[in-house]
This record gives structure tokens, C-alpha cells and sequence, in this order.
């Protein structure tokens, strides 16, 4: 796990599209795309359901990724549970 993969996953959350996340991090959309895959991979799990023309994000139960292996320091500080972000409005 890398930060920058983090660091994608979250502006995707934040933006709601591959495009605008790749946009707001200054790298092509299959690249953003490819990093947000392998962190799935990684996790075992996917991050984002993928529809035609919108993007749902997932609830992620970090404790699985924590036993998953529990050395990495990342998963040794993640919380159980990561909530869904907020809406605004």
C-alpha cells in the first residue's frame, strides 16, 4: 500500500469520478484507475461500485485488511469501520 494510492482513493470519494480525481491529481485517469485496483487487490475488496455514469462508494471493514496482516503499519492504525463520506447540501 502506498500513500499515493491513499491519497487517489480519497479524492476519488471526494469527487465522485475517476475523471475528476485523475483531474484534481494531476495524473491520466487509467493511471489514478490502475492504483485504485491494486489498493482493492491489496485490501481484497472493492473500494467502489463501478456504474455507467456514477460511482457509489463502499463502506470498507478495515478489520479485515488489519488481519489480513496486521504488521503493516497502516493497518495497525486504520479504524474499524470507515464511514461513508459526506454529502453536501
Amino acid at each position: 500500500m502506498e500513500i499515493h494510492q491513499l491519497r487517489y482513493f480519497v479524492a476519488v470519494a471526494e469527487e465522485g469520478s475517476f475523471s475528476n480525481a485523475a483531474e484534481r491529481e494531476h495524473v491520466s485517469q487509467p493511471s489514478l484507475s490502475q492504483q485504485i485496483h491494486k489498493l482493492e487487490e491489496e485490501l481484497n475488496q472493492q473500494l467502489f461500485d463501478r456504474l455507467p455514469r456514477s460511482l457509489n462508494f463502499r463502506p470498507i471493514r478495515f478489520r479485515q485488511a488489519r488481519s489480513r496482516d496486521s504488521r503493516h503499519p497502516l493497518a495497525q492504525s486504520l479504524p474499524p469501520i470507515c464511514p461513508p463520506p459526506r454529502h453536501a447540501g
